[in-house]
Protein backbone atom coordinates (compact mmCIF):
# COMPACT_ATOMS: atom_id res chain seq x y z
CA UNK A 1 0.00 0.00 0.00
CA UNK A 2 1.39 3.33 -0.84
CA UNK A 3 1.41 6.58 1.49
CA UNK A 4 -0.74 8.36 -0.52
CA UNK A 5 -3.36 5.70 -0.19
CA UNK A 6 -2.64 5.90 3.52
CA UNK A 7 -3.08 9.33 3.61
CA UNK A 8 -6.23 9.30 1.68
CA UNK A 9 -7.84 6.65 4.51
CA UNK A 10 -6.74 8.34 7.41
CA UNK A 11 -7.46 11.85 6.83
CA UNK A 12 -11.30 11.08 6.38
CA UNK A 13 -10.99 8.60 9.51
CA UNK A 14 -9.58 11.35 11.39
CA UNK A 15 -11.81 13.63 10.88
CA UNK A 16 -14.99 11.40 11.27
CA UNK A 17 -13.06 10.96 14.64
CA UNK A 18 -13.63 14.52 15.80
CA UNK A 19 -16.71 15.52 14.34
CA UNK A 20 -18.73 11.99 16.31
CA UNK A 21 -16.76 12.63 19.02
CA UNK A 22 -17.52 16.74 19.54
CA UNK A 23 -21.25 15.30 18.65
CA UNK A 24 -21.73 12.72 21.04
CA UNK A 25 -19.75 15.26 23.62
CA UNK A 26 -22.88 17.32 23.51
CA UNK A 27 -25.56 14.71 23.95
CA UNK A 28 -23.18 12.94 26.48
CA UNK A 29 -23.34 16.54 28.98
CA UNK A 30 -26.81 16.90 28.60
CA UNK A 31 -27.54 13.46 29.67
CA UNK A 32 -28.86 11.70 26.49
CA UNK A 33 -28.60 7.44 26.04
CA UNK A 34 -26.41 7.69 23.24
CA UNK A 35 -23.21 9.54 23.92
CA UNK A 36 -19.93 9.59 23.01
CA UNK A 37 -19.16 6.21 22.11
CA UNK A 38 -22.11 6.16 20.26
CA UNK A 39 -21.44 8.75 17.71
CA UNK A 40 -18.12 8.29 17.64
CA UNK A 41 -18.76 4.20 16.48
CA UNK A 42 -21.32 5.74 13.95
CA UNK A 43 -19.43 8.38 12.36
CA UNK A 44 -16.51 6.24 11.33
CA UNK A 45 -18.31 3.30 10.41
CA UNK A 46 -20.06 4.70 8.03
CA UNK A 47 -16.56 6.59 6.96
CA UNK A 48 -15.62 3.14 6.29
CA UNK A 49 -18.74 2.54 4.57
CA UNK A 50 -18.05 5.02 2.24
CA UNK A 51 -14.19 4.11 1.61
CA UNK A 52 -15.19 0.22 0.99
CA UNK A 53 -17.96 1.49 -1.71
CA UNK A 54 -14.59 3.15 -3.59
CA UNK A 55 -12.26 0.39 -2.88
CA UNK A 56 -14.88 -2.15 -4.54
CA UNK A 57 -16.03 0.36 -7.42
CA UNK A 58 -12.25 0.63 -8.81
CA UNK A 59 -11.03 -3.09 -7.76
CA UNK A 60 -14.64 -4.57 -9.73
CA UNK A 61 -15.49 -1.80 -12.36
CA UNK A 62 -13.87 -3.43 -14.81
CA UNK A 63 -15.21 -6.28 -15.45
CA UNK A 64 -18.53 -5.26 -14.34
CA UNK A 65 -20.64 -2.38 -13.59
CA UNK A 66 -20.89 -2.47 -9.27
CA UNK A 67 -23.06 -0.10 -7.17
CA UNK A 68 -20.91 1.55 -5.03
CA UNK A 69 -23.97 3.19 -2.89
CA UNK A 70 -25.55 -0.21 -2.50
CA UNK A 71 -23.13 -0.20 1.02
CA UNK A 72 -24.34 3.17 2.02
CA UNK A 73 -27.77 2.72 1.67
CA UNK A 74 -27.80 -0.59 3.34
CA UNK A 75 -25.96 1.01 6.18
CA UNK A 76 -28.65 4.32 6.60
CA UNK A 77 -31.37 1.52 6.40
CA UNK A 78 -29.91 -0.05 9.54
CA UNK A 79 -29.14 2.88 11.27
CA UNK A 80 -33.02 3.16 11.35
CA UNK A 81 -32.89 0.10 13.99
CA UNK A 82 -30.44 1.90 16.51
CA UNK A 83 -32.35 4.75 15.97
CA UNK A 84 -35.65 3.52 16.76
CA UNK A 85 -33.95 1.93 19.73
CA UNK A 86 -33.60 5.48 21.53
CA UNK A 87 -36.91 6.63 20.93
CA UNK A 88 -39.68 6.28 23.86
CA UNK A 89 -43.35 6.14 23.66
CA UNK A 90 -45.48 7.34 26.14
CA UNK A 91 -49.37 7.41 26.28
CA UNK A 92 -48.96 10.94 24.61
CA UNK A 93 -45.85 12.38 23.52
CA UNK A 94 -42.55 10.62 22.31
CA UNK A 95 -39.08 11.36 23.25
CA UNK A 96 -35.42 10.77 21.75
CA UNK A 97 -36.55 12.09 17.94
CA UNK A 98 -33.56 14.55 18.44
CA UNK A 99 -30.76 11.96 19.49
CA UNK A 100 -32.35 9.59 16.98
CA UNK A 101 -32.38 12.77 14.40
CA UNK A 102 -28.64 13.31 15.16
CA UNK A 103 -27.47 9.72 14.76
CA UNK A 104 -28.58 9.11 11.52
CA UNK A 105 -27.07 12.97 10.82
CA UNK A 106 -23.82 11.76 11.92
CA UNK A 107 -24.10 8.97 9.77
CA UNK A 108 -24.69 11.03 6.85
CA UNK A 109 -21.62 12.71 7.80
CA UNK A 110 -19.38 9.81 8.15
CA UNK A 111 -20.51 8.72 4.60
CA UNK A 112 -19.59 12.13 3.04
CA UNK A 113 -16.22 12.25 4.71
CA UNK A 114 -15.59 8.67 3.37
CA UNK A 115 -16.46 10.15 -0.18
CA UNK A 116 -13.78 12.66 0.81
CA UNK A 117 -16.74 15.40 0.13
CA UNK A 118 -15.23 17.21 2.91
CA UNK A 119 -16.82 20.54 2.33
CA UNK A 120 -20.44 19.50 2.40
CA UNK A 121 -19.17 16.50 5.55
CA UNK A 122 -18.12 20.16 7.42
CA UNK A 123 -20.92 21.91 6.35
CA UNK A 124 -23.82 19.15 7.98
CA UNK A 125 -21.30 18.95 10.85
CA UNK A 126 -21.37 22.77 11.60
CA UNK A 127 -25.26 23.14 11.25
CA UNK A 128 -25.73 19.74 13.41
CA UNK A 129 -23.58 21.13 16.29
CA UNK A 130 -25.24 24.32 16.07
CA UNK A 131 -28.54 22.85 16.14
CA UNK A 132 -27.69 20.82 19.22
CA UNK A 133 -25.79 23.04 20.69
CA UNK A 134 -26.63 26.69 20.01
CA UNK A 135 -30.49 26.29 19.69
CA UNK A 136 -30.80 25.23 23.32
CA UNK A 137 -30.12 28.64 24.55
CA UNK A 138 -32.58 29.94 22.02
CA UNK A 139 -35.46 27.87 22.55
CA UNK A 140 -36.43 29.27 26.32
CA UNK A 141 -36.86 32.77 24.77
CA UNK A 142 -39.45 31.20 22.64
CA UNK A 143 -43.07 30.98 23.47
CA UNK A 144 -44.03 27.43 24.11
CA UNK A 145 -46.96 25.06 25.24
CA UNK A 146 -46.97 23.03 28.22
CA UNK A 147 -48.03 20.10 27.88
CA UNK A 148 -49.86 17.97 31.22
CA UNK A 149 -51.76 15.09 31.79
CA UNK A 150 -54.65 15.02 33.94
CA UNK A 151 -56.09 11.59 35.38
CA UNK A 152 -59.42 12.00 37.31
CA UNK A 153 -61.53 9.44 39.12
CA UNK A 154 -65.09 10.11 39.04
CA UNK A 155 -68.26 8.87 40.22
CA UNK A 156 -71.31 7.51 38.00
CA UNK A 157 -71.50 8.35 34.28
CA UNK A 158 -68.90 11.56 34.70
CA UNK A 159 -68.58 13.97 31.73
CA UNK A 160 -69.08 13.93 28.39
CA UNK A 161 -66.21 14.49 25.68
CA UNK A 162 -68.08 17.97 24.60
CA UNK A 163 -68.59 19.20 28.60
CA UNK A 164 -64.85 18.24 29.25
CA UNK A 165 -63.86 19.91 26.27
CA UNK A 166 -66.04 23.37 27.05
CA UNK A 167 -64.50 23.17 30.82
CA UNK A 168 -61.06 23.42 29.73
CA UNK A 169 -61.85 26.41 27.13
CA UNK A 170 -62.67 28.38 30.37
CA UNK A 171 -59.22 28.31 31.51
CA UNK A 172 -57.38 28.07 27.90
CA UNK A 173 -56.56 24.88 27.93
CA UNK A 174 -56.45 22.71 24.55
CA UNK A 175 -57.78 19.17 24.41
CA UNK A 176 -54.93 17.22 22.41
CA UNK A 177 -57.03 13.42 23.83
CA UNK A 178 -59.04 11.48 26.25
CA UNK A 179 -59.62 8.26 27.53
CA UNK A 180 -62.54 6.73 29.00
CA UNK A 181 -62.27 4.01 31.41
CA UNK A 182 -65.80 3.06 32.63
CA UNK A 183 -66.16 0.55 35.76
CA UNK A 184 -69.61 -0.71 36.35
CA UNK A 185 -69.34 -2.58 39.05
CA UNK A 186 -68.06 0.21 41.31
CA UNK A 187 -69.94 2.65 39.20
CA UNK A 188 -66.63 4.91 38.51
CA UNK A 189 -65.29 6.46 35.37
CA UNK A 190 -61.41 7.29 34.76
CA UNK A 191 -61.01 10.12 32.30
CA UNK A 192 -56.87 10.74 31.43
CA UNK A 193 -56.82 13.87 29.69
CA UNK A 194 -53.88 15.09 27.32
CA UNK A 195 -53.61 18.75 27.31
CA UNK A 196 -51.36 21.60 26.65
CA UNK A 197 -51.57 25.09 27.15
CA UNK A 198 -49.11 28.63 27.37
CA UNK A 199 -50.70 29.55 30.55
CA UNK A 200 -49.06 27.16 33.28
CA UNK A 201 -50.74 27.99 36.25
CA UNK A 202 -54.21 26.99 34.28
CA UNK A 203 -53.31 23.22 34.65
CA UNK A 204 -53.65 23.81 38.68
CA UNK A 205 -56.62 26.20 38.24
CA UNK A 206 -58.54 23.75 36.46
CA UNK A 207 -57.55 20.82 38.69
CA UNK A 208 -58.45 22.01 41.97
CA UNK A 209 -61.74 23.13 40.42
CA UNK A 210 -62.07 19.73 39.08
CA UNK A 211 -61.53 18.30 42.64
CA UNK A 212 -64.11 20.22 43.84
CA UNK A 213 -66.88 18.12 42.47
CA UNK A 214 -68.56 16.02 44.47
CA UNK A 215 -68.41 13.57 41.91
CA UNK A 216 -64.89 13.59 41.46
CA UNK A 217 -63.03 10.96 44.22
CA UNK A 218 -59.11 11.57 43.07
CA UNK A 219 -57.16 12.99 40.67
CA UNK A 220 -53.48 13.00 39.83
CA UNK A 221 -51.91 16.10 37.23
CA UNK A 222 -48.36 15.32 35.67
CA UNK A 223 -46.27 16.06 33.11
CA UNK A 224 -46.00 13.36 29.96
CA UNK A 225 -42.61 13.06 30.93
CA UNK A 226 -42.12 12.20 34.21
CA UNK A 227 -43.38 9.57 36.55
CA UNK A 228 -43.29 11.90 39.79
CA UNK A 229 -46.87 13.21 39.81
CA UNK A 230 -49.24 16.10 41.83
CA UNK A 231 -52.02 13.67 42.91
CA UNK A 232 -55.12 14.76 45.60
CA UNK A 233 -57.93 12.99 46.75
CA UNK A 234 -60.79 15.18 46.82
CA UNK A 235 -62.33 15.83 50.63
CA UNK A 236 -65.15 14.57 50.07
CA UNK A 237 -66.35 10.85 49.61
Amino acid sequence: MQSGDITGILYPLSLAVGMGLTIGMERSVHGRPAGLRTYLLVCVSFAVIALLSERHFLDLGQGFRPDPSRLAAGGLTGIGFLGAGVIVHSRFTVFGLTTAAGIWTVAVIGLALGSRSYALAGALYVIALGSLWLLRYLEPWLPRDTFRQMTLHMHGEGMTVDEVRRYFEQYHLVLEGVTIDKHKPTQTTMYTFALHSKRHEAFMEAFNDLLARDDVQYGQLVPPEQQDAISLTAAHS
